[in-house]
């Protein structure tokens, strides 16, 4: 079995008296693609900001290779593509991605190279001094995915990632997540699409009204 690489353990997060997550535990293996599903409002946002550092949990534990999350060292090992491409789209591919590569600590021909590369990757290399302006939905989605690639980290983890995209787009991107969970990385993702989660999760966990009301594999799933 492979060892576990991150954990929550009975998380809560409140805000103004209100009772976002309830006691959420799930755990994500090496290697392993885990989704969280449920309706709008249900928590799924608000967990992957707790696991990023954005938001602070109000009890229990999150931990990344047996980190902290709220360590620096552990966050550097995720990376993050949002449901919405919140990036400066005066910018070209590669500038944005010299940018957040500097602030991670690259620099010099190694930052470089890693720009080319990635944009190979992600099927962009022809309009990297482009600016992001001039891309389609499928090609931002693009850009976020390797933004979130470029540090190399351990786990990704993406929000609703096939929402509003095309047929290619989301087979480019369904193609990708199994390429690197062949390639060992940890995946979690959350989806409104059943097909999805059967396709490319190992494991699934749902999340009603901030409680997490099954987590277990995709096979012994039986959607309400």
């Amino acid at each position: 079995m492979s060892p576990e690489l991150f954990s929550a353990k009975n998380v809560d997060f409140e805000i103004h008296g209100t009772r976002i997550l309830s006691q959420v535990s799930l755990d994500i293996l090496s290697g392993e693609t885990v989704s969280i599903v449920g309706h709008n409002g249900a928590g799924k946002t608000t967990l992957f900001h707790l696991i990023l550092g954005l938001k602070f949990r109000t009890g229990g534990d999150l931990k990344l290779d047996t980190q902290d999350v709220i360590l620096p060292s552990a966050r550097r090992q995720v990376g993050f593509v949002p449901e919405r491409p919140y990036l400066n789209l005066e910018l070209t591919f590669r500038k944005i991605l010299r940018y957040l590569g500097e602030l991670s600590g690259m620099s010099g021909p190694e930052l470089q190279d890693r720009i080319i590369s990635l944009a190979k990757e992600v099927e962009l290399s022809e309009v990297v001094d482009k600016q992001l302006k001039t891309y389609s939905k499928g090609m931002l989605q693009r850009t976020l995915i390797a933004q979130a690639l470029l540090h190399g980290p351990k786990l990704l983890i993406l929000d609703e990632p096939m929402s509003g995209l095309d047929p290619e787009a989301r087979l480019f991107l369904k193609n990708k997540m199994k390429q690197w969970k062949q390639e060992g990385k940890s995946l979690l993702f959350s989806s409104h699409v059943i097909e999805d989660v059967r396709e490319l999760a190992d494991r699934v966990g749902v999340l009603d009204k901030g409680k997490m009301t099954y987590f277990g594999r995709v096979q012994d799933w039986s959607p309400a």
